[in-house]
């Protein structure tokens, strides 16, 4: 099951903001090893660690909102290649 699916039950917030929002969450792990560029959902400084600690201090109107991301430049040319491939 997508975890940010309604039916899941759970509130959904920012995490790829970037900007004044915190780090963007560059891979799915909690925690990257790097110290570098790569972030997880629980690493130093990012969007989503920021929104942990504002829900647990009951700071709810800091979280930021999920905005989903459009697909990546390989994505749209997997995508139209498929769509040129079959049609």
């Amino acid at each position: 099951m997508n975890p940010i699916k309604p039916e899941f039950g759970s509130h959904v917030f920012g995490t790829d903001t970037g900007g004044d929002a915190g780090r963007a969450v560059t891979d799915r792990n909690g925690l990257m090893p790097d110290g570098g560029e790569q972030a997880g959902y629980f690493d130093e400084r990012t969007e989503s660690l920021k929104n942990v600690a504002w829900a647990i201090r009951g700071e709810t109107e800091k979280i930021t909102p999920h905005v989903p991301l459009g697909p990546t430049d390989l994505q749209k040319a997997l995508l139209e290649g498929m769509s040129n491939a079959s049609g």
